[in-house]
């Protein structure tokens, strides 16, 4: 009798213990099974509309998302074989943007021989147009009559919030254009009307025709843009133009990704 009531306390005892190592394991492993939707779990849960993405997560869900549009790419000469690539692309997303996307031009003669490439990343703002540069293609004696442009990396969506759209409020103003048939020049004034200081602003200009077509373009860099203020800036081009734009379009590109709000 005493043996199976020893036998009977022992297990117990043993059970005692494994509901008690039971409840510690429960204890720390419980959060992990049960955790709170987050936008960064690799789950579509909470209010996402995909995974990580859409309802309230700060990443926009691709499939929500109209693709990015390349209205043109072409090559424009500065002097002797040298040439300038531009890409213009619009993004017709109202409510999100890119903080960096890659990209590369690739730029053939009317034979379609290569005469080489350029590759880089930028940033695309909500509901605009981009303006994607990159300079120094020599071409030889060659010209380039095709500048294939694409992007090589996967968009990321990222919601644009009011704010941000408002940091957008930088314009060009007081454009002067000079000397088109000798040694072409445009002055402009860059104005932040914004409340945010602003810096490495890259700002652009694209000269058309009067039937709308674009003659050339430029890039120009201002360092430091103070909330409130107007900046000068200077275009110039080595070689004449054949006639006088009908337009003189100049845009900053404001990266409304770094600028903390």
């Amino acid at each position: 009798m005493s043996l199976v009531w020893s036998s009977k306390r022992k297990l117990g005892y043993l059970a005692g213990f494994l509901f008690a190592i039971f409840v510690i394991v429960t204890i720390i492993i419980w959060p992990y099974f049960n955790r709170e939707p987050t936008c960064f779990d690799r789950k579509q849960n909470g209010d996402e509309t995909g995974i990580d993405c859409g309802g309230s997560c700060l990443l926009s869900c691709t499939a929500e998302n109209y693709r990015l549009v390349t209205l043109w790419s072409r090559a424009f000469l500065v002097t002797g074989g040298n040439y300038n690539l531009m890409a213009y692309i619009e993004n017709q997303n109202r409510e999100s943007g890119i903080s960096k996307i890659n990209y590369e031009f690739r730029a053939y003669d009317q034979e379609n021989i290569f005469l080489g490439r350029r590759e880089g990343s930028t940033f695309i703002s909500s509901n605009d147009r981009t303006a994607i540069f990159e300079g120094g293609i020599e071409a030889g004696n060659r010209v380039p009559s095709r500048v294939d442009f694409t992007f090589t990396s996967a968009p990321v969506w990222i919601k644009v919030s009011r704010d941000q759209k408002n940091a957008l409020a930088v314009s060009a103003e007081d454009k002067v254009v000079s000397n088109i048939f000798e040694s072409p020049k445009v002055t402009a004034n860059i104005v932040n009307k914004t409340l945010n200081n602003i810096e490495n602003l890259d700002v652009f200009i694209v000269l058309y025709d009067e039937e709308g077509n674009v003659m050339n373009v430029s890039k120009t860099f201002v360092q430091n843009l103070p909330k409130n203020s107007k900046v000068p800036v200077v275009f110039t081009w080595p070689e004449p133009l054949e006639k006088n734009p009908s337009v003189v379009d100049i845009f900053p590109q404001v990266n409304i990704f770094e600028l903390g709000i």
